[in-house]
């Protein structure tokens, strides 16, 4: 009996402390569900407190998830930069002839005659492969060509083999400043063959850099040592006058072994810590034209507060945070091809002439019949294909800081008689109008904004962000406030115990 009137007791006691609470706390509508005098007044009070309680959860729910999922966010910064905050881009300039036509016939001579050494051999077969001749044809010759040329440096005879630097680029000129092209441009191996590069950062495309630089993507230039020998180079201001030009000769007449369809000049423009690639990338630049390239900029940094959510929260990596095998920098194209590299080596037991990991035999990559052509789709396919490793399969997230050039080109007919008279005798005298229109091109590279915004990844809430707006929607939905939990500690401790 003493148990049941205890029981009574305390429902009594709830019954009037909820009652109470109802009608003092600042929480919106709950008075009403205690003072209506009709059953039908309350029961209406209670669904619209209970229909407002579930709307502020769900968003609630929404705003965590949103946080938990990506909780970094990409804005325009409030200030602008100037162009000279970033290095000029790297230019690539590849010949669609990619053999000097005297070396190649040797080559294959030496190769195919009776009393042809190993290395004349493997050489020979190199240039079968690199070149897609007719040589290759059927699966046995090309499984033999594959083992020769697995027998020397394809590096150095590539380069051998190739235009050279001086011979493609007749005239340089940076920021109205004539140039040796040498001092500007160095070879450099790319998927198109050995071609020609400028501000590309030391480490990139060779194997052992002895040549120091303070930049990067992350930090920027730092202090300001030595302007005028700075690496990557960039410059002060945008226009013509703070940009590279560059005058290009074919030699047609010189050169074999065709890696396009067009009759031109092939251009990759990059950051300078990105590895060119230009089969699949690239504009052409037509001969006896002048093209007028002028950059725009997206450039993208990250914001420190970031680091604390994993790369696959903020869909980016750090420079300290991934590290390439076989590229000195990590970024999203580089990773890519090392990806591509690993695959191709795993399916076709060979790779193409550019690709790391050295030693191996080479494979022809151009055709689409090639090795090579069918796993970069497969690989591509599956970019597409959600996994765990991100959104193209390899685990290739961009890098948190990266450079993007943004080149529009305009172009025109170039005259015979005016680059004669720009670039002197010494350089140009000898060549007719023919052979102007045929073989030659006139670049001009340039910035054509002096500032840039940039865009910062930020963390999307912070702590305070993140209970602001929570709270925001409880004071929407049902006018809960920091006092409204007060309140409930209040009548559900304090009053509850002195009453008992």
């Amino acid at each position: 009996m003493n148990d049941e009137t205890n029981k009574g007791d305390l429902l009594s006691l709830g019954k009037e402390v909820s009652t109470k609470y109802c009608r003092s706390t600042s929480v919106h509508g709950l008075k009403y569900i205690s003072d209506e005098p009709h059953w039908p007044q309350r029961l209406l009070w209670f669904l619209a407190c209970l229909a407002s309680a579930v709307l502020a959860a769900f968003m609630i729910a929404q705003v965590i998830l949103h946080f938990m999922q990506s909780p970094t966010l990409l804005t325009y910064d409030t200030s602008t930069r100037p162009v000279w905050d970033v290095p000029f881009p790297a230019l690539t300039v590849c010949n669609w002839q990619v053999a000097v036509k005297e070396k190649f016939d040797a080559v294959l001579a030496k190769g195919h005659s009776e009393t042809a050494t190993e290395s004349e051999k493997a050489k020979a077969a190199t240039a079968n492969l690199l070149c897609e001749t007719s040589d290759v044809h059927d699966d046995e010759t090309f499984l033999e060509l594959e083992m020769l040329s697995g027998k020397i440096d394809i590096i150095q005879f590539v380069s051998d083999m190739a235009q050279n630097c001086s011979s493609l680029l007749l005239y340089c000129e940076l920021a109205e400043i004539e140039m040796e092209c040498e001092e500007l441009f160095r070879p450099v191996l790319t998927d198109l063959g050995s071609c020609c590069s400028f501000n590309l950062l030391p480490d990139v495309g060779v194997k052992d850099n002895k040549v120091p630089y303070k930049w990067s993507a992350e930090k920027g230039y730092g202090t300001a040592d030595d302007i005028e020998n700075e690496i990557p180079r960039r410059v002060q201001a945008s226009g013509t006058q703070y940009g590279l030009k560059v005058l290009l000769d074919m030699q047609s007449n010189l050169m074999t072994c065709p890696v396009m369809s067009s009759m031109a000049f092939k251009v990759d423009i990059r950051s300078p810590a990105s590895t060119p690639t230009l089969v699949h990338h690239g504009f052409v630049i037509a001969p006896g034209t002048e093209t007028y390239i002028s950059m725009g900029l997206s450039v993208t940094n990250a914001d420190d507060s970031v680091k604390k959510f994993s790369s696959k929260e903020r869909h980016c990596y750090f420079e300290s945070e991934k590290k390439l095998s076989h590229f000195a920098h990590y970024n999203e194209a580089n990773c890519l091809e090392e990806c591509l590299s690993n695959y191709t080596l795993a399916e076709c037991k060979c790779l193409p002439h550019f690709a790391p990991n050295r030693g191996v035999s080479i494979c022809p990559h151009h055709s689409p019949r090639s090795c090579v052509t069918r796993v970069r789709r497969e690989l591509r396919r599956r970019a597409y294909d959600s996994d765990s490793n991100g959104a193209n399969g390899c685990g290739c997230l961009p890098a948190c800081a990266e450079i993007k050039y943004e080149p529009h080109t305009t172009t025109a007919p170039l005259s015979a008689a005016h680059v004669v008279d720009i670039y002197g005798h010494e350089k140009v005298g000898g060549f007719d109008e023919d052979y102007v229109q045929s073989n030659l091109a006139l670049v001009n590279m340039f910035f054509e904004e002096d500032n840039f915004v940039q865009v910062k990844r930020t963390e999307l809430y912070g702590i305070l962000a993140l209970f602001s707006n929570i709270g925001g929607l409880l004071g929407l939905c049902m006018g809960v406030s920091a006092i409204s939990f007060i309140e409930v500690i209040y009548f559900c401790i304090v009053k509850l115990c002195f009453r008992c």
